[in-house]
């Protein structure tokens, strides 16, 4: 029984500390998530500025080529901004194409931490059931241990009143 109540107490151990390591890891992963949701907001605020900044070049191209069109003089000059924008757009586009890429790639992350935040849940749920049966057998195991333990001194006093 002792053999059976320290096996007992040892798993009940070992759960707690499972259970510790879960709460850490959700905990980390929390963390995690929240910084993932923080970069992804950063990333989309970048994103809407540099599509404003292309929209505003967009526009700024079409006044310079508007303008061109007044003389020689002013169409070298407008043609030299023009091209000049054509190269900000044609990066901004590229960067713009790699935020996406980017913001893709932390959705995904995203839905994969949440996976892994709804299995980490569920384990956890889990372990709690299984900690309250193993509660309850061991508030049993300690009930029927005080009983032999009654019935044990109770055989050694009738043990004693029959050596007297």
């Amino acid at each position: 029984l002792k053999k059976k109540y320290a096996e007992l107490e040892k798993k009940y151990d070992d759960l707690l500390k499972q259970l510790e390591r879960l709460q850490e890891q959700m905990a980390a992963l929390e963390a995690e998530n929240d910084k993932l949701k923080h970069e992804l907001d950063d990333a989309k605020d970048a994103m809407k500025a540099l599509e404003k900044k292309l929209s505003d070049a967009e526009k700024a191209a079409a006044d310079l080529k508007k303008k061109g069109d007044d003389g020689k003089a002013a169409l070298d000059s407008m043609t030299a901004e023009r091209d000049n924008l054509a190269k900000q757009n044609a990066a901004l586009t590229k960067e713009n194409d790699k935020l996406k890429a980017k913001n893709a790639q932390l959705e995904k992350e995203l839905d994969e931490l949440k996976k892994k935040y709804a299995e980490l849940e569920k384990k956890y749920d889990d372990l709690l059931k299984q900690l309250e049966r193993l509660q309850e057998q061991m508030a049993a195991l300690e009930a029927e241990n005080d009983k032999l333990k009654h019935e044990l001194d109770d055989a050694k006093d009738a043990m004693k009143a029959l050596e007297k």
